[in-house]
């Protein structure tokens, strides 16, 4: 019996207009009144993720960052998984290239040294994943995004490392010069730093966190507190930055717009997030067909 349902954002609960359709709300809404508990894993932080489902009167546990950060339902902070300043040093150092924009995300806001590449990147890992949205609607959404964020913009990172006040949660590379890059990026940061894991929410970027800061840990250390076994866990996923949970729940669930790999690690798949997939595999579950 499935005791928890656990989805991300991007690209899975939310459509190609970047919003919680009107299906994916009532079958979650669904399944909170049949008992089951629903929790919210996802790249974003607390202020940009949180505020979208919250809107719409849903109340769950949030785990951001990729788990690097989570909160219970009425938006208490239960953990946090940070990077050492000395290791976001060794990073930084790795992505100082002209091609890679980085910024960083602590347990009080999103960093950034260049609005206009901030901008550039962003609408790049927008559009690649949420790949139908119109060229007009994506600079709206970009619009919204860079305003909900509330980026703070530096000279350089620095000042950020060496604060004692603040919690340095993830590090983010984007880079347009493809996926041989990407690779040699990785690859360059996993051999100087042993503390990191690496995933990705788009094919254009690399997200960086403490070796624990996965949403695997998050939804198998959330499942625990509940009571739940693997076995009576579903989560929804599309990208790299899922896998962890992917695997971990007995009923791992690919989007249908999902990357190869997360295919490949998911027991299901569903619709795509324009298709309201989420709600496909709630009312499944609901249905008595996924127990």
């Amino acid at each position: 019996m499935i005791k928890l349902i656990v989805s991300d954002m991007d690209g899975t609960l939310l459509n190609e207009e970047i919003e919680l359709s009107d299906e994916n709300l009532a079958a979650i809404k669904d399944a909170q009144a049949h008992g089951i508990h629903f929790a919210i894993a996802t790249g974003r932080d607390y202020q940009t993720g949180y505020t979208i489902v919250q809107e719409r009167g849903i109340n769950c546990s949030f785990f951001g960052l990729n788990g690097a950060i989570g909160y219970d339902e009425e938006g208490n902070r239960l953990y946090t998984k940070n990077l050492k300043p000395s290791t976001v040093q060794t990073l930084l150092d790795v992505l100082d290239r002209d091609d890679v924009h980085v910024n960083i995300m602590t347990d009080k806001g999103v960093y950034s040294t260049n609005y206009e590449r901030e901008r550039e990147y962003l609408r790049h890992v927008l559009s690649d994943i949420n790949k139908t949205l119109a060229p007009e609607r994506l600079e709206e959404k970009l619009d919204l995004f860079l305003e909900q964020h509330s980026i703070t913009y530096l000279d350089n990172f620095q000042e950020l490392i060496r604060r004692d006040d603040e919690e340095i949660l993830k590090v983010s590379a984007q880079t347009t010069a493809g996926e041989e890059m990407l690779t040699e990026l990785k690859d360059s940061l996993l051999q100087a730093a042993d503390d990191i894991v690496i995933t990705a929410s788009s094919a254009m970027n690399l997200e960086i966190n403490h070796k624990d800061a996965t949403k695997g840990f998050a939804v198998a250390t959330y499942a625990r507190e509940l009571g739940i076994d693997h076995t009576e866990v579903l989560t929804i996923g599309d990208n790299i930055n899922d896998l962890s949970m992917l695997e971990w729940a007995e009923h791992g669930t690919a989007m249908s717009n999902a990357a190869p790999e997360a295919k490949e690690t998911a027991a299901y798949e569903t619709g795509s997030n324009s298709e309201h997939g989420v709600a496909q595999i709630i009312n499944r579950v609901l249905a008595g067909e996924i127990y």
